[in-house]
């Protein structure tokens, strides 16, 4: 009990340490794999692929949306 109290200063930049560690771990892996994604789905286009979005009520084409985003 005495070490813990005597070291918690110490104790918190560590466990600060490891999370900050572990989030940047994630972090990297996300943009990695978004990264990876969008480049398969260039990929894709490029060789002719139609790319569907997908809704609750119905799909629509990349074409459509950007006819919707154009207006903003």
């Amino acid at each position: 009990m005495k070490n813990l109290a005597a070291h918690r200063l110490k104790n918190k930049k560590s466990s600060l340490m490891f999370s900050l560690s572990v989030g940047i771990f994630i972090m990297a892996s996300v943009g990695f794999d978004i990264i990876l994604q969008s480049t398969k789905n260039m990929l894709l286009m490029l060789n002719g692929s139609e790319i569907l979005i997908f809704t609750e009520n119905d799909y629509f084409y990349p074409e459509d949306m950007m006819l919707v985003f154009s207006d903003y």
